[in-house]
């Protein structure tokens, strides 16, 4: 099973590609490379098992609203700035406001 695992390379889904920019907890890494990771593990790597399994469930996340029908078109978060709804951009933590 482990084997099997190691040689299906999982590869982001097209509708997922616009959520790209908002996965947080990288470390740096592509999410591909997170996702593909099967070695790392809390006792070799215990950084990286924690970047793997934050991805891991972030995709899990996704994957659950798309099939439910759940995701917005845009996928920038709303925020409001005191007086108008905007528009942010993902770009990792940093959150720049585009109208």
């Amino acid at each position: 099973m482990k084997e099997e695992a190691k040689t299906k390379r999982w590869k982001m889904p097209e509708w997922m590609e616009p959520y790209r920019e908002c996965f947080q907890n990288t470390g740096g890494n592509s999410v591909e490379e997170l996702m593909n990771n099967h070695d790392a593990n809390g006792f070799n790597n215990v950084i990286l098992a924690g970047l793997i399994v934050s991805v891991d469930s972030q995709v899990t996340l996704l994957a659950r609203l798309h099939s439910a029908g759940a995701l917005p078109t845009d996928p920038r978060p709303i925020t409001w700035d005191g007086k108008n709804w905007i528009r942010a951009e993902c770009r990792g933590t940093g959150r720049k406001a585009v109208k």
